[in-house]
C-alpha cells in the first residue's frame, strides 16, 4: 500500500499491527483476465514500478474486482516515494488531502524542501472518480438459487412508530425473512401487528444496551444467516434478497449494506460492490458461522461507538470475506429522539478538552489500543477536525485553531491510551 494512504485511513483493517503493511485484497493485475486490463485507468507517471503494480490493485479493490482462483494477490508491497505518495493522493482523494498531508508532514519533521518539490511535481494531477465497476470476470461461476433461513435482529429503545414501520417492511420482502426477533427495551412494551406473525418481542428489564440487547437475540436465533437493521431505518422490498445475492455472487460470510440518509444519493464511486473496508452493524447480513468462530458481539461497546468497527476487524483478521452492498441499502431517518445511540459517548470532541472531560470515547481508544498503535490514533485524531468547515474561510479557521490545540489535545490523548495500558496490565 502507498504510505500515506495511513494518513487518510488510520484505521484501516489491512493496516493493522498483526497484518503490518499488507496488501491483503489487493490483487497483482498481471494475473486477470486480459480483457479487464483495458477497462483500468492506466496511471504510467508513477516513477517506480511498485506504484504501479499497487495503484492498479487498488482500482481493482475499489472498483469491484472479484478474486478467482487465477488471480494473485500483491505480496505486501510499501510505496514509499514521495512523489509516487503525493500522485496517489490527487488521483483519489483528492488537491485538499495533498495540502493537509504536506501540512502534517511538516508538522512531523520531514524535510520541507523534499516534501514541497514532490507536492509541487503533482500539482496538476485531476482527481478520478469512478462511475462504473470492472466488469465480472469469465472465470466466475454461475450461482444457483439460494434462499437460506435469514434471521433478522433489531434493538430498539422509545421508537415504536419508527418500529412498525421497518417490521412492514420487512413483511413485505420479496424474500421474507424467516423471523423477526425484537429486543425492545423501551419502558412500554410494543406489541407487534398481527399480521407480523413472523416477529417476536424480547422484552427486557431496562436499558441493556446495542450490544447486549443484540447479543440476548442471538441467544434464540434459529436462522443459519443473520441480520442487523436499525430501528429507525426504512428500506427497498429487495433490501434482503441483495445481501444474499451479494454473499453468494461474492462467496462472501458478510454483506454490509450502505447507510444513507434521507433525500441524499449514494456517491457515484460507492454505487456497486466492493471489499469492505469497515462493518456496519446497523445494516448487515452474515453467516451464522462468522458468529460462532468469533463468540457473541462486543458488550465493551455498549454505552459508546465503533462496537461494529472493532468486530469487524476482528472477522477481517480472522479471514472472512466482508462486502460493501449498496443494492441492500437502509435509508437513515434519524429519528429526533429514542433508540440506544442516545446518551452515547461521542467518539472525539476537541471541545470536551475545555470541559475536562475525556477528549476521545473509551471504544476508539479500545479498538486502536487493540489494533494499532498511538501513531495510528493520532493520525485518526489530526482527520477530524480540518474537514469540519466545508469550504471557505471557515475550514482555515478551524485547521488553524486546530493547529494551535493540538499539543494539547496530544497530552490527553497520551494520558487515556497510558491509562488503558494500565487497566490491561491490572486486569
Amino acid at each position: 500500500m502507498f504510505a500515506f494512504y495511513a494518513y487518510i485511513k488510520p484505521d484501516e483493517y489491512r493496516m493493522t499491527r498483526k497484518t503490518g503493511h499488507s496488501s491483503m485484497q489487493l490483487v497483482d493485475f498481471r494475473s486477470i483476465d486480459k480483457e479487464l486490463l483495458s477497462e483500468l485507468e492506466w496511471q504510467q507517471e508513477y516513477i517506480t514500478e511498485e506504484a504501479m503494480l499497487v495503484d492498479a490493485g487498488f482500482q481493482l479493490w475499489k472498483r469491484g474486482y472479484r478474486y478467482t482462483s487465477s488471480a494473485r494477490p500483491l505480496p505486501p508491497i510499501f510505496v514509499e516515494n514521495l512523489e509516487d505518495n503525493y500522485r496517489f493522493i490527487r488521483l483519489y482523494f483528492g488537491a485538499r488531502w495533498a495540502w493537509y498531508i504536506l501540512w502534517l508532514r511538516w508538522q512531523e519533521g520531514n524535510d520541507r524542501k523534499k516534501e514541497w518539490a514532490a507536492f509541487r511535481a503533482v500539482k496538476d494531477v485531476p482527481k478520478i472518480i469512478w462511475e462504473t465497476p470492472v466488469s465480472p470476470s469469465k472465470e466466475l461461476p454461475k450461482k444457483g438459487i439460494f434462499a437460506p433461513r435469514v434471521s433478522v435482529v433489531i434493538t430498539s429503545l422509545n421508537r415504536h412508530a419508527y418500529l412498525a414501520q421497518i417490521v412492514n417492511d420487512l413483511d413485505n420482502q420479496e424474500l421474507p425473512p424467516w423471523e423477526i426477533l425484537i429486543v425492545d427495551q423501551s419502558p412500554i412494551a410494543w406489541v407487534p401487528p398481527d399480521s407480523a406473525p413472523s416477529v417476536r418481542v424480547i422484552r427486557t428489564p431496562g436499558k441493556l444496551g446495542q450490544w447486549t440487547g443484540r447479543n440476548r437475540a442471538l441467544e434464540e436465533v434459529r436462522g443459519e444467516y443473520i441480520a442487523f437493521l436499525d430501528d429507525d431505518v426504512r428500506i427497498e422490498k429487495n433490501w434482503l434478497q441483495e445481501h444474499i445475492n451479494v454473499l453468494v455472487d461474492w462467496s462472501a460470510d458478510i454483506s454490509t449494506g450502505v447507510y444513507v440518509a434521507e433525500n441524499e444519493l449514494i456517491p457515484l464511486n460507492q454505487q456497486y460492490p466492493h471489499y469492505a473496508s469497515q462493518w456496519n452493524a446497523n445494516n448487515s447480513l452474515m453467516a451464522k458461522e462468522v458468529l460462532s468462530k468469533l463468540g457473541l458481539l462486543p458488550t465493551e461497546f455498549d454505552g459508546t461507538r465503533w462496537g461494529d468497527h472493532y468486530y469487524g476487524c476482528l472477522a477481517y483478521q480472522t479471514g472472512f470475506i466482508m462486502v460493501s452492498n449498496p443494492y441492500a441499502a437502509a435509508i437513515d431517518r434519524r429519528a429526533p429522539s429514542g433508540g440506544l445511540r442516545e446518551g452515547e459517548e461521542s467518539s472525539f470532541s476537541a471541545y470536551q478538552i475545555l470541559g475536562g472531560r475525556a477528549l476521545l470515547s473509551r471504544g476508539v481508544l479500545l479498538f486502536f489500543h487493540t489494533y494499532f498503535d498511538q501513531l495510528a490514533l493520532f493520525r485518526w485524531v489530526r482527520t477530524k477536525l480540518p474537514w469540519q468547515g466545508k469550504s471557505g474561510w471557515l475550514l482555515w479557521v478551524r485547521i488553524g485553531w486546530y493547529a494551535l490545540r493540538f499539543p494539547r489535545f496530544r497530552k490527553r490523548i497520551i494520558t487515556q491510551w497510558e491509562s488503558l495500558s494500565v487497566k490491561e496490565t491490572a486486569q
